[in-house]
This record gives structure tokens, C-alpha cells and sequence, in this order.
């Protein structure tokens, strides 16, 4: 995969500068391989014409990340979406965006955002200030449960 099949992202974003263009094709290219597990810094930069000494200067000096950082914060972002969009388990969603291990997944979950995969709900309904359960938060959001009218006074 060279720069040229990368375009349409130069065109779709025309005020991208070189690196925001350089990351936007870094991120397409990892999300599109989510599910490899075994798709990593070598592969990366292969799909991106340049060595692993080149992709990891060039990440580092950008984000101030290693590759594998990199790669493992868009694995994360992603599962964070669906466990917010409640798509699946957490071991489902571990596979589902290339890690190997649910048991590193967790790690790498709450090492990165503060907190397990199992908490994103509650997470989700605190900072909306709504002390629920889980479940009443998602009764709630799918219209099945209706907040009280506030009485007049």
C-alpha cells in the first residue's frame, strides 16, 4: 500500500497539513486492520513505504508516542465506542478490536482511562450526573423509562 492509495484523504481534507494528513493515513490504516491481532509496527510501516526506525521517529516526534503506543491508543479509543454503543462483552469487544488476551485488554483499558471496560456505563451515567444503576441508565436511554416532571412550585 503506497501514498497513492491514500488520495482521497488529502483531497477529503484539504486543509490537513503534512503530519495531520501523515496521522489521519496512520489511523485509517490501523482501523482497517483492528482485528489482526497480530498487526503491529512492522506491518504499519510496510502499509506506509517507510522502515520501523523512520514510522517511529516520525510517530514519536508527532505524538510523542512509541508505534505500539500508537496502535494500542486507537485499539482502545475504538473499544471504548463500543462499549459505550454496548455492542458487546468486554472479552468480545478485546478480540474485536486485535487483542489477543481479554485479561491484557483490562489492563490496557484501565491503565489508559482510569477505570475497567466493566464501568464505561456507570462511568457514562456519573458524568451525565445521574446516580443509576446501569441497567436503569440504559432503560432510560432507550426511552423505556421516563425522568419525573420536575413539580411546578
Amino acid at each position: 500500500m503506497g501514498s497513492s492509495n491514500f488520495t482521497h484523504i488529502e483531497n477529503n481534507y484539504p486543509n490537513f497539513s503534512k503530519n495531520e494528513s501523515f496521522l489521519k493515513r496512520l489511523t485509517v490504516l490501523v482501523e482497517k486492520n483492528l482485528e489482526k491481532e497480530q498487526f503491529g509496527v512492522e506491518d504499519l510501516a510496510s502499509a506506509m513505504n517507510m522502515n520501523r526506525t523512520q514510522l517511529y521517529r516520525r510517530i514519536k516526534s508527532l505524538t510523542g508516542k512509541t508505534t505500539s503506543q500508537y496502535i494500542r491508543e486507537i485499539r482502545l479509543l475504538e473499544a471504548m465506542e463500543l462499549h459505550k454503543n454496548d455492542v458487546a462483552t468486554a472479552s468480545e469487544i478485546a478480540y474485536k478490536v486485535g487483542f489477543r488476551s481479554p485479561t491484557y485488554f483490562n489492563k490496557c483499558f484501565h491503565d489508559y482511562f482510569g477505570y475497567p471496560p466493566g464501568d464505561v456505563k456507570k462511568k457514562i451515567a456519573t458524568s451525565h450526573g445521574l446516580n443509576k444503576s446501569a441497567e436503569e441508565y440504559n432503560h432510560m436511554v432507550e426511552g423505556k423509562i421516563e425522568e419525573p416532571a420536575p413539580s411546578p412550585t
